[in-house]
């Protein structure tokens, strides 16, 4: 692939499961040990990734994410964007507050091939914590 397929496939990766929850595209898209993994709840096997996403999905039915900028090293695209929304449901134990939430995140997409091997995605979860009201800013 070159890097600007590379670049496209990471998009309508991203913006088709996040946005779209268009599960199809693990299988068509993934290889077969592919893993998404996050700082919490750590490696996300491919067969879970469903769930993950629709949690999030719950307490952000509106969520859509804007990707700002993408780059490309040998078998890696790098994506950076945000996920906007509104919290009108709960996410686990936290209630939801009506509030609109964004969060700015960076996803590592790696490459084996034309399909996806690994995601690794660092986002602003405190952030998003505190504009859910679930935890408090502190003093500045």
């Amino acid at each position: 692939m070159t890097p600007e397929e590379m670049k496209e496939t990471a998009r309508r990766w991203i913006l088709g499961i996040f946005d779209n929850a268009d599960y199809g595209l693990i299988q068509e898209m993934t290889t077969e040990k592919y893993a998404f993994e996050m700082p919490r709840p750590g490696v996300i096997p491919k067969d879970t990734l469903p769930d993950l996403i629709e949690g999030f999905r719950a307490s952000i039915p509106d969520l859509h994410n804007v990707i700002h900028h993408q780059l490309v090293d040998g078998d890696t695209v790098v994506t950076r964007g945000t996920t906007h929304g509104t919290n009108t449901g709960p996410l686990g134990e936290i209630p939801a507050s009506g509030n609109p939430i964004t969060s700015d995140w960076v996803i590592f997409t790696r490459f084996e091939g034309d399909k996806i091997a690994e995601d690794w995605e660092i986002w602003d979860e405190m952030g998003v914590m505190m504009q859910m009201g679930a935890v408090s800013g502190g003093d500045s």
